[in-house]
């Protein structure tokens, strides 16, 4: 019959999970933050995509409706959306008509390029928050 095994002692415990504590503390990002260059492929590429494939005209649901709220800063129903409505009315006052042969000739293709640039920059920003995430990531040797 084998012996019955001991409890190591407190002062090994609390040793143990001292150790432990600073391989957490020791788990530090790296001194350089990365290259964004990574993120701005995902940003152009996203761009890309959705530029390609967007529409020229107003789609179904309320589109119609915040494009023409937005070319005379009116006031859709509620919510409203109010900052997207400022952003598309800039947007489609400011930018040069036609843009690159032909797109954005009208204010629907226009908030849609906006929307297209929205979602590039965000794809570009989770891409550049993964890569700052893994970076923070505890390295046990």
């Amino acid at each position: 019959m084998p012996p019955p095994r001991s409890r190591p002692p407190k002062q090994a415990q609390k040793a143990s999970k001292v150790k432990k504590a600073a391989v957490v503390e020791d788990a530090k990002p790296s001194e350089a933050l990365p290259s964004p260059l990574g993120s701005i492929f995902v940003g152009t590429y996203t761009f890309s995509v959705y530029a390609a494939t967007a529409a020229p005209t107003i789609v179904g649901g309320d589109a119609g409706e915040l494009v023409a709220e937005a070319c005379h800063l009116g006031t859709a129903h509620p919510p409203g959306y109010p900052l997207f409505t400022m952003v598309v009315h800039a947007v489609t006052k400011l930018m040069p008509d036609p843009l690159l042969g032909g797109i954005g000739a009208t204010p629907a293709a226009r908030a849609n390029l906006l929307c297209c640039l929205c979602g590039a920059i965000a794809a570009a920003l989770l891409a550049h928050d993964v890569v700052l995430c893994i970076g923070y990531l505890p390295h046990f040797d």
